[in-house]
């Protein structure tokens, strides 16, 4: 793992530079309330599901970088985008925020998420009870229930209001905090789930916006005694998301990096299922009333026993306003990936095939309604197989509503 993140530290270096200091889709909606779950012991799947359109499915079915800044500004909120990436599996981004002031310094937060792709599978309900200390600090408890004790996770946060403008909350998660007291089964942590992290917020008067996050989920050591297995999971995470509002344009730029360990060691016999997995991608787009433009930028690499995967993947990508309508907008788009894949092929999907170039045209249709919802539609078709039954590839449906 040391000699990629070698690798990893150069092309990060190369690519910033390049970008400036750019940003990312392994991006999290919630990094304070997703951690470790029970099905990631059973989840050990690496490359065999990536193929070269896994980016571009990724890139197309993105919301809106606008989205999340209005997430991050407060107040009930909600917006999903659900995408066929496979014949069997959705790619799925779902989040969800209900607020309410119990007294002048009390308030009550529900935090839903669910995030679904082939790199993940994250679901969690949250409860949060936020407390203002003074004007400067708040305390904020939460958690997550489920019917058996021994899932339940409990966390605290400390905000602090540097300034106007600019916020930073430190938090600690504590993921399966009683499963060693209140565990039907016999399975036990020999090295718990802990997760401690930071985010800094910055919104200058609607001009530009800046947020970083930031965490570490320690060595988990997870015994399974009659089965003989021993699960270990750890994680690093950063990401990085910056937006700059122009008089008639706007430049965002976003990047993230992780690097996980998700194996099974199983001691009869002696052998090792699952992955290091290390991954950076960074994004810039310039949009403008009319049209936008942008690049993505991807590198990904599994390892194990068996061997390694690495992929890299670049796209250009360009979208046009070709229509207003009284209540939406069309816009049509084009996309290009090109697609570098290394490493034992025994490992790698099928359709995950070395140097190639992929194109696609995208279709999208905004509807906007009161409120500041909004529902986007889009279909995409391959330009490769333009003219055959493979010319249609699936669509996307994406929808936001504030209240």
């Amino acid at each position: 793992m040391n000699k990629f993140k070698k690798i990893v530290s150069s092309f990060y270096l190369w690519i910033s530079f390049f970008f400036f200091p750019c940003f990312s889709f392994a991006f999290e909606s919630l990094p304070q309330i997703s951690s470790m779950g029970t099905n990631d012991y059973s989840d050990l799947h690496g490359p065999e599901y990536v193929d070269s359109e896994y980016s571009s499915d990724l890139l197309t079915f993105q919301k809106s970088f606008l989205w999340d800044v209005e997430w991050l500004e407060g107040g009930n909120f909600f917006d999903t985008s659900v995408g066929s990436i496979s014949s069997k599996r959705f790619l799925i981004q779902k989040r969800l925020r209900l607020e309410n002031q119990l007294t002048e310094d009390l308030s009550f937060r529900i935090l839903h998420l669910h995030e679904g792709d082939f790199e993940k599978n994250n679901s969690h309900f949250v409860f949060e009870f936020p407390y203002k200390l003074n004007s400067t600090f708040e305390m904020s408890l939460y958690g997550e229930t489920k019917s058996y004790k021994s899932e339940d996770d409990i966390g605290i946060s400390i905000t602090s209001q540097i300034s106007e403008n600019q916020r930073l909350k430190l938090y600690g998660l504590w993921s399966d905090f009683s499963r060693n007291e209140r565990n039907e089964q016999d399975d036990e942590f020999r090295s718990a789930p802990q997760k401690w992290g930071f985010q800094y917020l910055q919104n200058n008067q609607e001009q530009d916006f800046l947020q970083w996050d930031a965490y570490i989920e320690s060595q988990v050591k997870w015994w399974f005694p009659q089965e003989n297995k021993e699960f270990h999971y750890k994680k690093v995470f950063t990401q990085i998301k910056f937006v700059k509002l122009f008089d008639e344009s706007t430049l965002s730029i976003v990047t993230s990096y992780s690097d996980r360990l998700k194996k099974v060691y199983e001691l009869t016999p002696q052998t090792v299922k699952g992955w290091d997995y290390a991954n950076i991608d960074v994004r810039a787009e310039l949009q403008h009333a009319k049209f936008s433009y942008g690049i993505f930028a991807v590198k990904r690499r599994w390892s194990s026993q068996q061997g390694f995967v690495e992929q890299q993947d670049v796209l250009p990508y360009y979208w046009h306003n070709i229509y207003k309508f009284k209540k939406g907008h069309l816009h049509s788009g084009y996309e290009l990936t090109w697609h570098r894949s290394y490493g034992n092929e025994d490992l790698k999907s099928d359709l995950d095939k070395d140097a190639v170039v992929e194109t696609r045209w995208n279709l999208k249709y905004n509807l906007f309604f009161k409120n500041q919802s909004q529902m986007n539609i889009l279909l995409t078709f391959d330009l490769d197989e333009f003219g055959s039954a493979s010319t249609w590839e699936g669509g996307n449906i994406q929808f936001k509503t504030v209240f």
